[in-house]
């Protein structure tokens, strides 16, 4: 293989045409499998156990999420402005290079990043609920406000997946009978 030729290779691998390279789809998934399995800092199996079994699991349970809430307030109180100015800054320059520029790779980030956002201020919220209600003190409350956040969280990745690919294969659709 020449040079030339697997330099050619590794730029199509790294395609910036987002909707049809594989390397996207593949971050897709990897992205809301990761922020489905994790509920406000705790894994999804820790969640199960303690609410199976109870005891020493249930304990590890609230210990690990007080240690998350307190992490996110200190997060917050810390930079919690910049945090949300940056994320509407980025938000309104993917906008703009997407949708008003035709830039494929903003659209696919934006995608991925817009929910990603919104999945970030649902698990503040429910962080500052526990807090708030103190439902380390009432773990039944606590399982259904986390049953309920991962439903959520569930649905909110099943709504981006759907609108995704529907996007991607109108963006695909477009570009071939623009080529072809």
């Amino acid at each position: 293989m020449k040079p030339l030729q697997s330099y050619e290779t590794i730029l199509e691998l790294l395609d910036m045409q987002s909707f049809s390279n594989l390397w996207y789809w593949i971050v897709l998934a990897v992205v809301w499998a990761s922020v489905s399995y994790f509920m406000m800092g705790v894994p999804y199996d820790m969640y199960r156990q303690a609410r199976w079994h109870g005891g020493q699991a249930q304990e590890d349970l609230i210990t690990l999420l007080k240690i998350y809430i307190r992490r996110v307030d200190h997060i917050l109180a810390k930079s919690g402005l910049f945090i949300i100015a940056f994320t509407f800054f980025l938000i309104s320059l993917m906008v703009g290079l997407g949708f008003f520029y035709g830039n494929e790779f903003s659209q696919a980030v934006l995608l991925i990043f817009v929910p990603a956002c919104m999945i970030a201020a649902l698990n503040v919220r429910n962080c500052k609920k526990v807090k708030r209600l103190e439902l380390y003190n009432e773990p039944d409350k606590l399982y259904r406000l986390m049953a309920r956040y991962r439903l959520t969280v569930q649905i909110i990745g099943v709504v981006d997946i759907v609108i995704t690919t529907f996007w991607g294969i109108a963006v695909n659709f477009t570009r071939t009978a623009i080529v072809g």
